[in-house]
């Protein structure tokens, strides 16, 4: 209690000797009054989070998480389409084979064997097939054309769809002018055991490139009328050999001869 009654009368005097220096002292500054406003922003700053603060800020939390997360993953997704894109176009340039490539092999008349020499096999682009094999061919469509076998309509059907495979530009509207002119399916419903075989006489080959003489026999029997009724025919081919890539063009036409346009005569 008496060094507080000390430091009291310590600042007195200390006061009282400011006074009497003979100084003058400069008024005090006048302070701006400080607004309701103010003074309730300061109490907000000071104040720890209300309530209302939290549930603000767990809502914007709960909208931009989505946000950002849904940014990334697309970023993500892009990047892997791409990479997805580029593995197919790596698969795609390793496939070996591409396209289909076909060969001719050569066979040995006397046993039948494959020769395995390294000048046996032939690319088809290259290869010119000889005359004996374009006149089998060519008879081949001949046989398929005009072969009935009333007892086997199905295996009758099938072979002239062999052979209308094998037409091009105006020979296939001529093979469907042919069956129809025939009646070949309705002639097989109407006379029991119709058949109908075909007999190759010659083949010559014209001197423009691609044209063929056909000259056969035709040879018709039932079973009302088992005499044979024999007719003589005279038909010209004009083909053409293209090149096959697809599979089932090659196995069903390896050659990749075409008949392009024929005409039928008969010779008496």
């Amino acid at each position: 209690m008496a060094i507080l009654t000390r430091l009291l009368q310590f600042r007195s005097a200390a006061a009282s000797d400011d006074d009497d220096s003979g100084l003058e002292r400069k008024p005090a500054k006048a302070r701006r009054p400080v607004s309701e406003r103010e003074v309730e922003r300061g109490m907000a700053d000071a104040a720890p989070d209300t309530a209302f603060v939290r549930a603000r800020n767990e809502f914007y939390e709960s909208v931009g998480t989505p946000v950002v997360q849904r940014a990334r993953l697309w970023t993500i997704n892009i990047v892997l389409l791409g990479v997805i894109i580029a593995m197919a176009l790596a698969i795609k340039a390793m496939l070996p084979l591409k396209t289909v490539q076909p060969w001719v092999v050569k066979v040995d008349d006397a046993r039948g064997t494959v020769e395995l020499d390294k000048g046996a096999a032939t690319l088809a682009q290259a290869y010119s097939p000889s005359r004996p094999v374009l006149e089998r061919e060519l008879f081949e469509f001949v046989k398929a054309l005009w072969s009935i076998n009333g007892d086997y309509p199905t295996l009758t059907k099938e072979t002239q769809e062999s052979a209308y495979a094998r037409t091009r530009d105006r020979a296939a509207q001529e093979f469907r002018d042919f069956v129809k002119r025939e009646g070949i399916y309705g002639r097989m419903r109407s006379e029991p055991g119709l058949t109908r075989s075909v007999e190759r006489k010659t083949i010559t080959f014209r001197a423009e490139e691609g044209v063929a003489m056909a000259r056969f026999s035709t040879i018709e029997r039932t079973r009302s009328k088992p005499d044979a009724v024999r007719r003589e025919w005279l038909m010209m081919l004009q083909y053409k050999l293209v090149p096959q890539n697809a599979p089932n063009e090659i196995e069903r036409n390896p050659l990749g001869l075409y008949v392009f346009h024929f005409e039928i005569n008969e010779e008496r």
